[in-house]
């Protein structure tokens, strides 16, 4: 009885070590020598809005952008991804071009263009003026930054920004009230 008991544990032991128990991962190889570290640094770019003249400092001041967006490459790479809150974004991708787009225009054109809309009939503002269709197009296509990584590339280091208007959260809409003091 206790060899019986001794072979049936020890053939229920070997039968959790076979192969069919085993799990193959697969780990995507990357070619060391072919992957470059890529920084890319997302500004906001602050518009004066104020009604005196404004110094250079006023018209260049920024603040990073913490914020989702979508990588994409043309060589069918894509990843979401995001900026620190230094506006940071580090990368390693191997050479290529790539777009980099943000996550609240990664979506079909009529459903950000109706989003966007919706979101200025609530305000109900009268100083703000809605803008055109084929601006909001435009405003959809255009990407972030593009940047291209090829053989010879051994680091890339990209500042991009992202501009906003007096007023309204984007480049299309128009504010027709009074000027601030």
């Amino acid at each position: 009885m206790n060899y019986s008991l001794t072979l049936l544990t020890l053939l229920f032991l070997i039968s959790c070590g076979t192969k069919k128990n085993h799990i193959d991962y697969e780990v995507e190889t990357i070619d060391e020598d072919r992957v470059i570290f890529t920084e890319l640094n997302i500004l906001e770019k602050i518009p004066y809005c104020g009604g005196a003249r404004p110094t250079d400092d006023m018209l260049n001041r920024t603040k990073p952008v913490t914020a989702f967006f979508m990588l994409r490459g043309d060589n069918g790479f894509e990843k979401k991804v995001k900026s620190s809150e230094h506006g940071l974004i580090n990368l390693t991708l191997e050479a290529g071009t790539y777009h980099l787009k943000e996550l609240s225009k990664d979506v079909p054109f009529l459903t950000f263009y109706l989003s966007q809309k919706a979101i200025k009939n609530s305000i109900n503002d009268p100083n703000i003026k809605i803008g055109s269709e084929d601006c909001y197009a435009k405003w959809w296509k255009k990407n972030v930054i593009d940047f291209k990584i090829t053989d010879t590339t051994t680091v890339i280091n990209e500042t991009a920004y992202i501009f906003s208007n007096c007023y309204t959260s984007n480049p299309c809409d128009t504010y027709t009230g009074p000027i601030r003091p």
